[in-house]
């Protein structure tokens, strides 16, 4: 009985750490994404917010 029922909470939390971590992994990934990549696009970031200064 109790076999089963630490199974199927291990199974759970399993899921629900897979589940986070992915979540995770989406966020930095599409954080990474959107960051300027290069000196140039920095530039014009930095333009865009601050002005010429």
């Amino acid at each position: 009985m109790f076999e089963q029922i630490e199974a199927k909470i291990s199974e759970e939390y399993d899921v629900m750490l897979q589940h986070i971590q992915t979540t995770v992994d989406d966020v930095f990934d599409h954080t990474y994404a959107t960051l300027p990549q290069n000196l140039v696009e920095q530039k014009a970031v930095a333009k865009k917010y601050f002005g010429d200064k």
